[in-house]
């Protein structure tokens, strides 16, 4: 008898949730970082000229089916970033789940340490043609629309 973990996927509702993963683009990831490390023998590097500070994780999405920018904006401290064809294997799917967007439960993301820290919440995942996003937080993403884009073409005249 196996003890492994069973990876879930459950509903996350966004306004993109059912959209194809092709029509759905990651533009940006900005993890909530810091301006410098100090640690307990006294020795202490400052890098604020060398990063930005953020206090909470921002994606930034375009769903080209309506033209919109979205922002999610979270708590996490925890964020994956890879290939689609790196997602894990989910062994259950619940009804409803979206193509685009879903939480995980068993994850390799919730095996980690930052995951023990953050309890038992689920991970959530954002899923577009290229990559895969998924994060931990305590509280509930909030997604905005920060902007619309229209399809252009060239003008040859």
């Amino acid at each position: 008898m196996t003890d492994e973990t069973r990876v879930v996927a459950s509903r996350w509702a966004t306004p993109f949730e059912s959209v194809d993963p092709d029509r759905l683009h990651l533009l940006r990831v900005n993890y909530p970082s810091e301006a410098f490390v100090t640690y307990a023998d006294g020795s202490h590097f400052d890098f604020s000229d060398f990063s930005t500070v953020h206090d909470e994780s921002e994606i930034t999405v375009f769903n080209e089916v309506d033209g919109k920018v979205y922002r999610i904006r979270s708590d996490a401290n925890t964020v994956r970033i890879h290939d689609e064809r790196d997602l894990e294997q989910i062994d259950v799917w619940e009804d409803e789940t979206g193509t685009a967007t879903c939480r995980l439960t068993g994850s390799e993301l919730q095996r980690s340490l930052s995951a023990f820290m953050n309890g038992d919440r689920p991970s959530h995942l954002l899923i577009t043609g290229n990559d895969c996003v998924e994060f931990l937080c305590v509280n509930e993403p909030q997604i905005d629309v920060v902007g619309t884009i229209e399809a252009t073409r060239t003008s040859f005249h």
